[in-house]
């Protein structure tokens, strides 16, 4: 399997949205994403999940139609992913690689003391 879904990439999704065309509930849709990251971040660090891939592909939202809704084809999308990303997971596949850590910041000495360094006369 390629890239996985991680909960991170379900926590930063947007969809269109939609008022006067059908669309799902955006408040459903809402509340079930953070069971299905909830789930995510249960496979990452190595947990059992209370949410499987089943009850993702059994998901079912109201519908909108003179409200704000979500566009019904970009949640299916990622519903589609997660559902995937679930099946690799109930398979026994691997999680995904960690990310990697954040470079150390340099060590040197920062411009403020160097100008105080200067304005003292210090030597270099």
């Amino acid at each position: 399997m390629g890239d996985v879904l991680t909960a991170e990439m379900v926590r930063s999704a947007a969809f269109t949205t939609t008022q006067f065309r059908g669309g799902y509930d955006e408040r459903e849709v809402d509340d079930f994403l953070d069971r299905v990251i909830a789930a995510l971040e249960d496979h990452e660090r190595g947990a059992k999940p209370t949410l499987t891939s089943a009850d993702v592909r059994a998901a079912i939202f109201a519908t909108t139609s003179f409200r704000r809704g979500y566009d019904a084809a970009d949640v299916d999308r990622l519903l589609q992913e997660a559902i995937t990303t679930l099946e690799h997971y109930e398979r026994g596949g691997a999680r995904p690689p960690a990310p990697p850590a954040p470079p150390a910041a340099p060590r040197g000495e920062g411009a403020a003391a160097r100008l105080g360094r200067w304005l003292r006369g210090d030597p270099s």
